[in-house]
């Protein structure tokens, strides 16, 4: 069952999936920034860890299923992209981000 009516939408086992996941991108995002043998992973490196821990998050929820003792949850699947997505905000647009504040001078 992917939706289990007694689980918490919101708890710290979402919050631990949300940072796990934000650590992830983190350091797949800059692995292939730093790529450059392969110029597709450096130009394309946004959708690729996107797309990546995406699959990797629906890979572990749905290997779950097959544990007798785990429960898989769309709300952790749901957790993990949502870490994915922010770390990926955070570093496209951050840097612009304070780069322009400091051009106004606040």
């Amino acid at each position: 069952m992917l939706v289990d009516p007694s689980e918490k939408i919101m708890g710290v086992d979402k919050l631990i999936h949300f940072g796990v996941f934000s650590i992830f991108s983190y350091f797949l995002y800059f692995g292939f920034s730093y790529q450059e043998k392969i110029w597709f992973l450096k130009k394309h490196r946004t959708v690729l860890t996107l797309a990546i821990a995406s699959a990797i998050g629906i890979a572990i929820e749905f290997l779950q299923i097959l544990t007798p003792t785990m429960s898989t949850s769309v709300y952790d699947m749901i957790a993990n992209l949502s870490g994915a997505i922010f770390t990926v905000l955070v570093i496209k647009y951050l840097p612009n981000r304070i780069k322009k504040l400091k051009r106004i001078s606040i």
